[in-house]
């Protein structure tokens, strides 16, 4: 599912969101459409399988940005990162896990695996909005990410 948020002269990005949380997927949707600097296109995949059906569908657009949850059926979140990141065409797509995990072990096989960032899921909408704002800040605003070639 897509959701554009469409306004001229702000920056394109597309981000992929992957939870088995409808609930927790919304409010990450809703909260990104808070972003007033970048239009950020949210895809989203209910599960690991479904996200690398995504990602290697060549008619989809390109992602920008995955947030990845860990705990998921079919495939875990760290089982979709290895592959990601062990795809030549994938790798250098940026991976925040945002999970509800706090445990080390989430932590140093996130890393391990390349993870860019590890982030527990905020807990309130108004925190989620702040997130928004943070990685719009930063991965969308001050840093470069690679565009489709």
């Amino acid at each position: 599912m897509n959701t554009k948020k469409q306004t001229p002269n702000k920056m394109p990005i597309n981000l992929l969101i992957v939870d088995d949380s409808e609930l927790d997927i919304e409010i990450a949707r809703k909260a990104f459409s808070h972003c007033e600097n970048s239009s950020v296109s949210v895809f989203t995949a209910c599960d690991g399988e479904a996200a690398l059906e995504f990602l290697t569908d060549t008619k989809n657009p390109r992602a920008h940005m995955i947030l990845l949850d860990i705990n998921m059926p079919k495939k875990s979140g760290i089982e979709v990162l290895e592959e990601i990141k062990g795809n030549k065409d994938l790798k250098d797509i940026p991976v925040v896990m945002l999970t509800g995990s706090g445990h080390e072990d989430d932590v140093r096989a996130s890393y391990k695996h390349y993870a860019n960032a590890f982030i527990t899921k905020p807990e309130s909408f108004s925190e989620m909005v702040d997130f928004a704002h943070r990685i719009e800040e930063f991965w969308f605003l001050a840093a470069k990410l690679p565009q489709e070639e």
